[in-house]
Parts: structure tokens; sequence; C-alpha cells
């Protein structure tokens, strides 16, 4: 890398460098009026040639627009793609997909994006953009950058207000320009920059004036990825100052993503007078980080700069926290802030105007990463509502003011000491939470108002479920440790498990956000799921007391097997079920939507239940002990359901006879036996296809009503994620969905 500055204030030739596969053009700075005040703004075009591996088919453009009105702090954005950019992604990620992406993830992108085309917070229009060189003129739709012989021209509607914006932007420092700006791996760009340009012109014929500052870069992939046999993702983060003393500062590192390790980081200081120099002392240091409720991604939104060899030191903070934008995938959304910086600069203070760009954040490079993340937030939320050590507050919170005094340490040891025993033990699969916040997102109600409470109800109500499940299967380990009632004894678990049932309604009677209707109808919800796990709990208790090797040969005989279905939509499916339902309560949604999410949610449940019942069979799962899988319980399951009937007769009576006795049950050597007859029936890889396919009918129905967005392709990604458990070794520990 090396540093061109130029003396002269004139504009150098910025058309495109079509030899190079990737190119933009960003524009960003303020403008204001009497009328309408001080705006920030954002404007970027990029040029892409579409070609991957052995796939290539020309170029097509992108085009993001952001604004930011300062006094209010609202922001709005555009984010507009070439749709001969969609059928090229689709291929690309599919023929040779970057190893540093998560399979999964990929997967469920193309096949959403495919099927339903693009979440609807990204505009296609076409045709693409149209660009002439010597000089510049770029053309797209209401959108136009072109440069005359001093000064550039840029004219675009704002998002949202729909105003138009005509601008004349003239130089008023040198450009610099910094060449073969290389990452690790050699993939290089050119960097031409105009640090400071006087912004004239009009917005819907008001006159307003203010400051830009314009990039012109070019060169090759790798500035995003190592390319398709590495894991390497690459991100950056970039601040562009203007001082107060007429002075500029650019600031760039460039990331492994998945590392966070800086491969590249360097500065260029443009003093009032405009010479530029490159400096390579920098350092930025995350000072508070922002997660988006929308692509989840967590950006490092405050930072520090500290330059040693200039004694310069520098806060930078956002004008608002929300500044991201959505883009085309695998990318997914981008965070492009204004702000403003205070620090000093040796010994002096010093502020001024700056915007900090994210990129790469909102990779998913690692869906355990991204799930660890949500069950923190989970588990932070649940912390909030119920405490470990009881006071007197917490109780009078919880059933009203005491008459004399409550017990708190009895109400600790018996209630909050094994609950949270349980809840600390982590190894369960807490995605309920998860599939109720993304499918409120889906139904486009901002999903952050209502996420504790969809994560202390759902989450609780699960593990009271299990700590009473584990009582009434008689089971000895939950989670790798003992199970509640023998580690604190059988009354103390009852009373935790059905403590935790009924707690998180006292949340739902008290919780914000929510009408009176809705909240009766959110209750009216519980009140039937509460029902109905109770029959699909009684049901299996039923079938397990009774088996033996004449009733099941009787049962197998009745159409067990949608017998079994039905305990599944009741014991599993139920809770899902509720989820869905609720969000569509909070939504608002019609009937007819409110009926497909329901039943989506009903098919999820089911599907992820046999998914777990086949898991139990995975050498994954087997391996951390034979006897606590279905076969040493008795558990009549759709798997081992299949399994007698695919089996030949011989090895099904086998089966049989090791299933219907407790004494055979109890030897580890022959449940290991009955493990690898269910195996080799056939009847794990039946019952995988029948999951996938009564799911993708499912979704078909469900995507008729809900529009392509972040979180219905999220959601997607859920349960394609959770029916491939026990297909890789690498998501072992969230399995089974316990």
């Amino acid at each position: 890398m090396h540093l061109r500055s130029e003396t002269q204030i004139r504009l150098g030739d910025e058309s495109p460098r079509m030899g190079f596969p990737v190119e933009w053009w960003f524009v960003q700075g303020r403008f204001e009026s009497e009328k309408s005040g001080r705006r920030e703004f954002m404007v970027s075009l990029f040029r892409h040639a579409l070609e991957w591996g052995s796939i290539s088919a020309g170029n097509a453009y992108s085009l993001l627009i952001s604004t930011l009105e300062e006094s209010s702090r609202s922001s709005a954005w555009l984010s507009q793609i070439d749709p001969a950019t969609v059928p090229f992604l689709v291929a690309a990620l599919r023929t040779a997909p970057p190893a540093g992406l998560d399979p999964i993830a990929v997967r469920s992108l193309t096949d959403e994006i495919e099927q339903y085309g693009l979440p609807k917070s990204i505009r296609t229009l076409a045709p693409g953009a149209t660009i002439e060189s010597a000089p510049l003129r770029a053309r797209w739709g209401d959108f136009e950058l072109s440069q005359t012989e001093d000064a550039f021209v840029l004219g675009f509607i704002e998002p949202e207000t729909e105003r138009r914006c005509s601008f004349r932007l003239t130089p008023v420092h040198p450009r610099f320009h910094l060449a073969d700006v290389a990452v690790a791996n050699g993939g290089s760009m050119d960097y031409v920059s105009y640090t400071r340009l006087a912004l004239e012109g009009d917005v819907d014929g008001e006159t307003v004036r203010g400051e830009a500052w314009l990039d012109h870069q070019w060169g090759s992939q790798g500035w995003f990825v190592a390319g398709e046999n590495t894991a390497q993702i690459f991100g950056w983060d970039w601040l562009g100052v203007q001082l107060e003393n007429d002075s500029e500062l650019l600031v760039m590192v460039i990331r492994d993503q998945r590392s966070g390790a800086a491969l590249c980081q360097y500065a260029v200081l443009v003093d009032e007078g405009g010479a530029a120099r490159l400096l390579r002392d920098v350092e930025i240091t995350p000072r508070a980080w922002w997660t988006s409720p929308v692509s989840d991604a967590s950006y490092p939104v405050a930072c520090q700069v500290t330059i040693p060899s200039l004694e310069l030191e520098l806060d930078f903070e956002p004008l608002v926290l929300d500044q991201e934008i959505p883009i085309f995938p695998p990318i997914r959304a981008v965070w492009e802030g204004a702000g403003r910086v205070e620090g000093t600069w040796a010994g002096r203070a010093i502020g001024g105007h700056a915007r900090l760009e994210l990129h790469g954040y909102a990779y998913l490079l690692d869906l355990e990463q991204h799930l660890d993340k949500a069950v923190s937030r989970i588990r932070t939320d649940i912390e909030s509502f119920l405490p470990r050590t009881f006071s007197q507050a917490d109780l009078e919170r919880f059933a009203g003011p005491a008459d004399s005094e409550y017990d708190t340490m009895a109400q600790t040891a018996v209630l909050a000491k094994p609950l949270w025993d349980f809840m600390d033990r982590g190894g369960g699969n807490p995605w309920r939470p998860i599939f109720g916040t993304l499918i409120l997102g889906a139904l486009g109600v901002e999903p952050t108002p209502y996420s504790s409470l969809i994560s202390i109800t759902a989450e609780m109500l699960h593990d009271g479920l299990l700590v009473i499940d584990d009582i009434v299967d008689n089971s000895r380990l939950r989670r790798g440790e003992d199970c509640i009632h023998l580690r604190y004894g059988v009354d103390v678990a009852i009373n935790a498990g059905n403590a935790a049932y009924f707690l998180p309604m006292l949340l739902l009677r008290d919780y914000p956000h929510l009408s009176d209707a809705q909240r009766l109808e959110l209750f009216r919800i519980l009140t039937r799921l509460y029902v109905r796990v109770h029959l699909g709990q009684g049901q299996d208790i039923y079938w397990s007391k009774s088996l033996t090797r004449e009733q099941l040969r009787l049962w197998m005989d009745d159409s067990i097997d949608a017998k079994i279905i039905q305990l599944y939509t009741l014991k599993t499916a139920a809770v899902v079920e509720a989820g869905a339902e609720g969000a569509c309560v909070i939504a608002q949604t019609d009937e007819a939507t409110k009926r497909v999410c329901c039943d989506f949610g009903r098919c999820f449940g089911v599907a992820f239940q046999i998914v777990n019942d086949i898991v139990e069979f995975s050498p994954n799962v087997i391996g951390r002990g034979a006897e606590s899988s279905d076969i040493a319980a008795g558990k009549l399951s759709y798997v081992v359901a299949k399994a007698l009937r695919l089996l030949p007769a011989a090895e099904a009576a086998r089966l049989e006879t090791i299933f219907c006795s407790p004494a055979l049950r109890s030897e580890p050597s022959v449940v290991a036996e009955g493990i690898d007859l269910v195996q080799r029936s056939g009847a794990l890889a039946l019952c995988r296809r029948e999951a996938h396919e009564m799911m993708t009918e499912q979704w078909k129905r469900f995507s008729a009503h809900v529009p392509p967005s972040e979180p219905k392709t999220m959601l997607r990604v859920l349960w394609t994620f959770l029916l491939s458990l026990g297909c890789d070794e690498r998501y072992a520990k969230f399995a089974p969905g316990n």
C-alpha cells in the first residue's frame, strides 16, 4: 500500500474501472436549511462483477441510501439491488459456498430466496444502473451521480419523505489515492478519497448547504472473502472524521470476522492545508455494542481511536444506535452510522462530525455462536424475573403483600434453588423462545418489547415440564446431572416444576405493551396449553404403565403411528403452537394468517419431536449413555414403532422382546443391541424424510400468508437447523432437544 497525495484541488477521473470485479462510489455528509434543520446522509452505489468459481454473468448493481434527521434522531434507508443479482447469488452460493459461512444457514438462505424472493426490506429495480465514462455519469431510477469539470453532482430521493435531493459537491481539499491496499490473502483495492467537499443544492426546491465526503474504490473480491475453499471471511471498521480544525481523518481496520483479528489497519490524516499523510500506528477499540433486533448482529457502535504518533485520541458516539441497513445476502446487513467525535489532539480538546461503517458483522458464520448468543439473552431475561435468592419484595411481587412475614429462606431453598440448578446446567436447546420472537418479527412486529415475555414464558414452562417429566419417567439424569427429584426430593421437584408453569402468568398479568383484550386472549392460550400438555403426558404414562408384549402387538395393529403423532401434538407441539398463536395475538393478524401460523407451529413441534426421537439413536448422543435412551426407558416413540414395522420378522421380534422386558432393558449390552436394531431398520432415514416433508409443505402454506423478511428467513434457518440435528457432529451439543 502506498499513498499518492495531490497538491491541487481538482477532480480526477472517477469513471468505472470495469476490469475489476468490485467497485463502489460512496458519498456521506450533512446538509441543513432554516426550514428542514440538519440531516445526515449516505449514498453508496456498488458495481459487482457476477463472477464466482465457474459462474460468470456480467455486472450488476446495488444502491444504499440512508438519512438521519438530527433533531428527532429519526433515520430511514433504502436498500436496492439489480434483479440480475438474485439468480446469480443463489447459483453461486449453491455451487461454491464460502467455507467460512455456516452451511445450514447458506442452504436455508438460498432455498428461501429461490422460492420466495429477497426479504421485503430489499427493493429490486430493473433495469440496473447505467454508467458512462469520461466523465463519470451513473444513473439508476431516481439516483444520479456524475462529475463536471470541477464538481460532483448527486441526486436521489430521500427514503420515507420522498423529497428530491439535488446537490453539487465541490472539493475543498485535494483528493488522495491509496494504491494496492492489500488484505492477508493478497486481494487488494485502490482507494480514492475526497475528504471534504462543499455541498450546495436544494431539497424539493428548498436551498440547502453543508459538506460531504466522497470515496471511490475498486479491486478484487479479496476484501470480502479469501476464496471459496477457505474459512476466512473479511469485514472492516471504517471511520471518516471531519474535524473542527478543517482537517480530516480516515481510519480503516480490516478484520477476519471469525476471530476478530486485525489483518490490515491504517489511517490517513488530511491536514487543514489539504496535505495527506499515511499512518500505521492506529487502533480502534470498541466501547459499546448494539445488537440489532432484526438481524441479531452485534456491532461495536461506539469506539475509541488512538494514534500515538499524533498524540490523538478520539471517542466516537453514534447519533442513533439503530443505523443498520439490510443488504443482499449472505452479508445480510451493514451498520452505517452518523455520529460525533470528541477527544484530544496533542493535549488540546477537539471534536467533529464522523461516520462509522461496520461491514461483515451480520454474516452467519457459525450457527452455534448465533444460538449461544440468543441463549444468553434468554438467560438474562429469566434472571431479571426469577431471583436466585428471594427477598420479601420478590415474594410480594409474586404473591402479594404478606399478612405477617414471608419465609424467604424456605422459598429460596424449595423454589429458586432447584429451578436455577436446572436452568444453569445448559445442554438444553432453548429454541422455543427464539421461535416465538422470529415468528413475531416475520409477522411485521418489532419483537424487542415482547422478548422477555416470550423468553420467560416459553423457557420456564418447558423447564417445568421437564422436571415433572423426569419424575413421571423415573429418570436418573437430565443434562448430564442427577434429576431434580433425585437431588432435592420428589416433593420439592413437583412443587418447583408446577411453579415454573404458573410464575410466567404473573408476568403476563402485569406486562406492558398489551391491551386488556390481548392479555385475556393470551391467558386463554396458556390455559388451553396446560390442559393439552397434561393430556399428552397422560397418554405417555398410559403407554409406559401398560407396556407388555401382548399390549404392544394390539397397539401396533390399531394405528399406533397416528396416535403417537397425536401424543406429540399434545405434549410437544402444543407449546410451539401456543407460541405461534400468541405471536398472532400480539401482531393482531387476521384469522386466516393465525390459522396458518398455528398449523405451522404445530407441525414444527411434531417434526421436531420426530427428529428428537431420531437423535436418541445418533452416535453423538448414544455415546453419552445408552441408559437414558428410549429403548432403555421403554418409551414408545414414532421411530421405535417404525422400526418394528420395517425390520424382518425375526429382528422385529427380538426388538419387541427387548423393548417389552424391564429386565432386559436394564442390561446395557441388550439396550445397545436394541439400539443397533433400530439403527439398521431404516426407520431413522424414513422418519427424518417424513419430518422434512411435512415441514416443507407447511412452510409453503405459511409463506402464502407471510411475505419474505429477515425474521422469516431466520425462522427457516431455525427449523432447517433443528431438523438436521444428529446429522452433523458440530451441533451435537444442541441434541437431544431437551
